[in-house]
């Protein structure tokens, strides 16, 4: 799994609120329910890719796909095809977490121990 899961054992199993009046967003996941067919269709077509995870890889990744691609299954398919092997060939997910904390600031494993 992801470096930053690391130590989690819980999902994370409802949505914060709203952060005020004017926050009409759905939640993530609504996003997810609403989407559970074509998401579980991206699975289905993403199983026998040697580089995907079905713990890296999890529905909120798929839906990024489904929704950056008109929620065509065919076009979000090809493109996390192509992200598994850009990763690899790039050794991304070979890094670590690079993302920048500021000082002070606890990973999210530190914070749930």
């Amino acid at each position: 799994s992801w470096p930053w899961m690391q130590g989690i054992d819980v999902a994370i199993a409802d949505p914060v609120d709203p952060v005020n009046e004017f926050d009409v967003r759905p939640s993530v996941k609504k996003i997810i329910e609403k989407h559970r067919k074509k998401i579980d269709d991206v699975k289905t077509e993403l199983a026998s890719d040697p580089l995907y995870d079905v713990d890296k890889h999890d529905d909120l990744w798929i839906v990024r796909f489904l929704l950056s691609h008109k929620n065509k299954t065919k076009a979000a398919v090809k493109a996390a095809k192509y992200t598994l092997a850009f990763r690899k060939e790039h050794k991304l997910d070979e890094m670590g977490d690079v993302r920048h904390k500021p000082p002070g600031a606890k990973s999210a494993v530190e914070a749930n121990r």
